[in-house]
């Protein structure tokens, strides 16, 4: 049996590394971050970081979901 290099270090990280290119979305619902991620470990290779952080504008706070790769 082969080993997949791709499946032995975890592919969801908990941090967005300085050199991934990022998007971020309105807030997403748990369930709805939970869709996301096991949509993109079927559908793409490597690693990615899906992460909700906290965005302050004009007194105004928002939480941001933001998706890494």
């Amino acid at each position: 049996m082969r080993i997949n290099a791709k499946n032995f270090h975890p592919r969801k990280l908990d941090r967005i590394p300085p050199h991934f290119k990022s998007i971020s979305l309105p807030n997403q619902h748990e369930y709805q971050s939970q869709k996301l991620a096991r949509w993109i470990h079927a559908h793409c290779a490597g690693r990615f970081a899906l992460v909700n952080d906290i965005n302050y504008q004009n007194d105004k706070v928002d939480i941001i979901t933001t998706i890494a790769f």
